[in-house]
């Protein structure tokens, strides 16, 4: 139950009556769960937060995205001038609007946005490390921004795709790529033992299977259809993030890390410190390889240390 749960029940269904996207209503319901545990420490509402205590609430949410904070407060502050309307303020002050976005940004949990993304060096490193080039060929394959939606462009990839350092991929797209990624690319191709750390022997591969990532004999199918495939490279991370224990394993991760990568190299190209300027020359290139940036000033928030002389990140 939320804190105050009649009064915010009656603000969801407001928003929702007000003809607002079709998820409002979980999403409110989400995040008004997340806040209630320290309303009731407080034994406050958050519509009465003063500034103190909202920073406090963001501190304690824990969250390394800057989307979820600025979603939150713009939810937050539209309930808090709700119940102003009806005379449930203290105050008569809505301190939710006071918030910044650099205000914003020293809330979100550091250390997990430091984990979660990582320097293209330090990828080769940890994926040199790996037991199977099958491993070291999916992420650094994200990386580089050879994935497609939804791993699309990865799944039925063969060597036959490569020529000249360029890879050509279903989707159309045709990539530059890296010495590295074709090293791994060609021995993951000619491998067909899987080698696992948890069993005592290891696994084979169809002999008949052609791709660079290939699905196991002991499937329970023969016939792998995409949302298979795509489900077994999702498995295949989450199992190299758990052995690893590195946060940036995920496909999100190594698509944003791979993505810093790009720009801070353009930049080191163009002779450029303005990353936004960067993004903007370069932005068919960097679609191309990693999707349209919705928003630059969101992206800038989030990753500009990443991005600046000096980053946590060097290319």
């Amino acid at each position: 139950m939320l804190y105050n749960d009649k009064l915010k029940k009656e603000f969801i269904e407001y928003l929702v009556a007000q003809g607002n996207s079709l998820t409002i209503e979980s999403v409110a319901n989400r995040y008004f769960s997340t806040a209630s545990v320290y309303e009731q420490s407080l034994n406050k509402d958050l519509a009465n937060f003063s500034m103190q205590e909202i920073i406090g609430l963001y501190k304690f949410v824990c969250t390394s995205s800057l989307e979820v904070l600025m979603q939150m407060n713009s939810l937050f502050n539209r309930y808090t001038y709700y119940c102003k309307d009806i005379g449930f303020i203290d105050d008569n002050m809505n301190h939710f609007e006071e918030v910044s976005y650099d205000t914003m940004k020293l809330c979100i949990n550091a250390v997990k946005v430091s984990g979660s993304i990582i320097s293209r060096k330090e990828l080769i490193r940890l994926s040199k490390g790996f037991l199977n080039a099958s491993d070291s060929f999916l992420c650094l394959a994200i990386f580089e921004g050879l994935s497609g939606t939804g791993f699309s462009d990865l799944i039925n990839l063969e060597m036959s795709h490569f020529k000249n350092h360029k890879v050509y991929l279903d989707s159309g797209r045709v990539l530059d790529v890296s010495p590295e990624l074709e090293d791994f690319a060609e021995e993951s191709a000619q491998t067909y033992e899987f080698r696992s750390p948890k069993l005592t022997s290891n696994l084979y591969y169809n002999k008949n299977d052609n791709r660079i990532l290939k699905d196991l004999c002991n499937t329970r199918t023969t016939n792998i259809t995409e949302d298979r495939g795509r489900i077994n490279l999702v498995h295949k991370l989450t199992r190299l993030r758990q052995r690893t224990e590195c946060d940036a394993l995920t496909y999100g991760h190594l698509t944003e890390s791979g993505r810093i990568h790009m720009i801070k190299t353009f930049m080191k190209q163009d002779r450029e410190d303005n990353p936004r300027k960067v993004m903007s020359a370069h932005r068919d290139e960097i679609t191309t390889r990693y999707n349209k940036i919705a928003s630059y000033n969101r992206y800038l928030l989030k990753y500009s240390d990443y991005l600046i002389n000096n980053s946590k990140i060097s290319i």
